[in-house]
């Protein structure tokens, strides 16, 4: 199965360590840095945090920035180090902040990346043919901490809209009340879409 949702920009590096591959994606978790959110922080902070705990490098998939920039943090199919008990079935997303000037919790997050996060994951579950659970950090029994400092499930929502392509009738964008510019602008051009890809409709609000 095909997946045509565009991925969004996602600042890239090169990492020279070996991570095992990880076998099945069955969430897609979101984490705070547990820091204030400083504009200067962004994957290498992390991966220095992280380093300096004995790990081999950041535990996160990807990193948000305060200004919004997407940046990967270990490679996508790689077993990440964030939640105990699901790293092997997870995906990491870390945003940059969660705690004040005092050091205590706070949904301190700029607009920029929360849209952000809300397009990674969109994107995310695409890739994973919508068979994934989409939770905060704290949500996971046993973990003692308000990682990411707001409640993912319910800001999220049931997010974007995935359903399989049907054209055989050639009454699919009839159907799904889209024009076929608004379809091509999520998913590209349609006669490239083959039966039973996975399209994206939008938001469900």
């Amino acid at each position: 199965m095909t997946v045509n949702y565009k991925k969004p920009h996602i600042e890239t590096h090169k990492s020279f360590i070996k991570y095992k591959t990880r076998a099945e994606t069955k969430f897609i978790v979101v984490h705070c840095s547990a820091t204030q959110p400083k504009s200067s922080y962004d994957w290498k902070t992390i991966d220095q945090m992280h380093r300096q705990q004995g790990w081999l490098g950041i535990g996160y998939h990807f990193v948000i920035k305060t200004d919004g920039t997407i940046q990967e943090g270990r490679s996508l199919d790689s077993i990440g180090s964030h939640v105990k008990g699901h790293n092997s079935d997870s995906v990491g997303i870390c945003l940059i902040g969660g705690v004040d000037c005092n050091g205590k919790s706070v949904d301190n997050f700029t607009k920029e990346q929360k849209d952000s996060l809300r397009v990674l994951i969109d994107y995310l579950r695409g890739v994973y043919h919508d068979e994934v659970t989409v939770c905060g950090h704290r949500d996971f029994k046993g973990v003692h901490k308000d990682c990411p400092c707001f409640d993912v499930k319910t800001w999220y929502g049931t997010g974007a809209k995935y359903v399989k392509f049907s054209n055989e009738d050639g009454a699919f964008l009839n159907k799904i009340g889209l024009s076929k510019a608004d379809f091509e602008e999520y998913n590209g051009n349609i006669e490239d879409i083959q039966e039973g890809d996975l399209v994206y409709l939008g938001y469900n609000e």
